[in-house]
């Protein structure tokens, strides 16, 4: 089991999915995500979720309580969900980002860098934000002694969102948003950007835009358009809407 304990071997080790599994690079959000899928294990017994087109994926975001976070919008700042694909490869391509150039690219800096050893794992981290200010660097209390200092991001404007790009013993990224509509949008974006969805439910972003939802069995471009990233909204969270995408599939 690798140090990013992924929710699918916690509470459904009897699911068997056709592709390789979805990996979480997080430590920080682990056995929060764990807990979560734990709390729907009457449902995990006929693992089929109903996220094979646009309204099914947005439905996943229908939550309430702290629902909009802060309701300024910054005008100046359009999210383009394929210049953050485009970030999360370039920079897990070699774990490199002189002076936050990368970042910059997608109209994001970078706030903070951290890399650790765990035994033979090398952990790396790179958090890119916007409209976000780092306020603290607290131990997560949910991972081991070992794990990296959790950042701790609070919103400082409007749209604020942030990313953090990592690895262990496995890649991804996972996003997080201070407003639901951003939440949503940022769904919405990728659902016309296209999907691939495989038997169980479970979404896959293309290397190239196809516009269509398409299934992982059925589809013929595989081949020539194969998934580069899992794509995976977890609702809210600890005060942020959070979105998984992982490079491992």
């Amino acid at each position: 089991m690798t140090l990013f304990l992924h929710k699918y071997y916690l509470c459904a080790n009897t699911i068997i999915l056709s592709m390789k599994p979805i990996t979480i690079i997080a430590t920080i959000i682990a056995i929060t995500i764990a807990l979560s899928s734990c709390k729907n294990n009457n449902k995990i017994d006929n693992p089929a979720p109903s996220t094979t087109d646009s309204s099914k994926v947005l439905s996943s975001s229908a939550i309430t309580g702290n629902e909009s976070g802060s309701q300024d919008s910054d005008p100046a700042y359009v999210i383009d969900v394929e210049k953050i694909f485009t970030l999360i490869k370039e920079v897990a391509s070699d774990w490199k980002d002189e002076d936050g150039l990368k970042g910059q690219k997608a109209g994001l800096s970078l706030m903070k860098q951290t890399r650790g050893i765990d035994g033979e794992i090398e952990l790396i981290a790179f958090y890119y934000g916007h409209n976000v200010r780092l306020v603290a660097d607290t131990p997560n209390k949910f991972t081991s002694p070992n794990a990296m200092n959790a950042p701790v991001f609070t919103p400082a404007g409007g749209n604020a969102f942030y990313i953090l790009i990592g690895a262990d013993s496995t890649h991804g990224s996972i996003i997080f948003f201070n407003q639901k509509n951003d939440y949503d949008l940022f769904i919405s974006k990728v659902t016309e950007y296209g999907l691939y969805t495989n038997d169980y439910g479970y979404s896959f972003i293309p290397e190239t835009k196809t516009g269509k939802n398409e299934s992982l069995s059925q589809s013929s471009n595989l081949e020539k358009n194969p998934p580069m990233l899992s794509f995976e909204p977890m609702g809210l969270q600890n005060g942020w809407f959070k979105i998984i995408m992982g490079l491992d599939i």
